[in-house]
């Protein structure tokens, strides 16, 4: 439980899995701002530090994304490139609270997004 600037609580689960073939990824549900997304960032650099192929970060269980959220997706990007480490961003096919916002900011063009975890894992 993380509790936000306007003093009510929100919840925010980041969970590690690993997929196939050096594949390992994170599970975000909830909400992901301020010091959510350091958890967030945080759980993706150990992935990169631990050695992997590709990083699958599924934003589909986020009901919101702010700009700390997008910040940290960004970062995780830039750690991922330097790495040599594809980074594959889950958004989750209807996911308005996380689509619009990576649309707004053009983040959309610079990440690669797929609308399902099936789909980030056949590319």
């Amino acid at each position: 439980m993380v509790e936000n600037g306007g003093g009510s609580a929100t919840t925010l689960a980041v969970r590690v899995v690993e997929h196939r073939d050096g594949v390992r990824g994170l599970v975000v549900t909830g909400e992901l701002d301020a010091a959510e997304a350091a958890d967030v960032e945080a759980a993706a650099v150990a992935l990169l530090t631990a050695g992997t192929a590709a990083i699958v970060i599924d934003l589909g269980g986020v009901r919101y994304f702010g700009s700390r959220g997008l910040t940290a997706l960004l970062r995780v990007q830039r750690e991922s490139r330097a790495a040599g480490v594809r980074l594959h961003v889950v958004t989750g096919a209807e996911n308005r609270p996380v689509i619009r916002p990576l649309t707004i900011t053009g983040l959309d063009r610079e990440l690669d997004l797929f609308p399902t975890l099936a789909a980030a894992l056949a590319s």
